[in-house]
């Protein structure tokens, strides 16, 4: 089970707008690529995310094909990449499913599972690990970059939305409705590699 380490923001946390890049896609989520790019999640796209440099340029996932289908509001998608095994994460919050496309190979399980409801926030973990926010059931889902469920975990927050671990992997910020809520954690055992 986790436990809550504190409920606000460590005042050592800094925040600082560095730039802002212009898209030709309207964004939805961020995440980071490699050094130098970002993985972006798109809205009203059949590319359901793209690759945005520090420069502003863009290219997408080549080899890597997504379902046939749009996202139209914020939140009914995000996505991640998980740089241990090239994978990129898009969750799917109406259908209940959690894409893994490997963007070496070009294939792509859909992992679709009764612990896995309304998928929010996704982000990497240690080892190759995917973390899933579940809003519909308060929970924080564990699987390997293949598509297997380790755990299932509750959070004690209402519909949690977005999720992070920290640089170190010893931390886990989890983001849930109600205005911004933040809720920090004991990562050691949802992030052990005990699997």
């Amino acid at each position: 089970m986790l436990q809550v380490k504190q409920k606000t923001l460590l005042k050592r946390s800094r925040f600082a707008l560095l730039e802002v890049l212009s898209t030709s896609f309207q964004p939805s989520s961020i995440s980071v690529l490699d050094a130098r790019s970002f993985v972006v999640g798109t809205l009203e796209d059949f590319q359901h995310a793209r690759i945005v440099d520090i420069e502003g340029h863009e290219s997408t996932f080549q080899g890597v094909t997504f379902p046939d289908k749009t996202y139209a509001w914020l939140g009914l998608s995000t996505c991640t990449y998980i740089q241990d095994n090239n994978t990129l994460v898009v969750s799917d919050f109406m259908n209940d499913i959690v894409y893994l496309h490997n963007t070496t190979t070009g294939s792509c399980i859909e992992v679709k599972d009764a612990r896995i409801q309304k998928p929010g926030g996704v982000c990497p973990g240690p080892h190759g690990i995917v973390l899933v926010c579940c809003c519909s059931n308060n929970s924080v889902v564990k699987m390997t970059g293949s598509g297997e469920i380790l755990e299932s975990v509750h959070v004690d927050i209402n519909i949690p939305r977005a999720i992070a671990v920290s640089q170190n992997g010893e931390s886990l910020v989890v983001a849930g409705e109600g205005g911004i809520f933040y809720d920090f954690y004991d990562a050691g055992e949802l992030l052990s590699e005990k699997y």
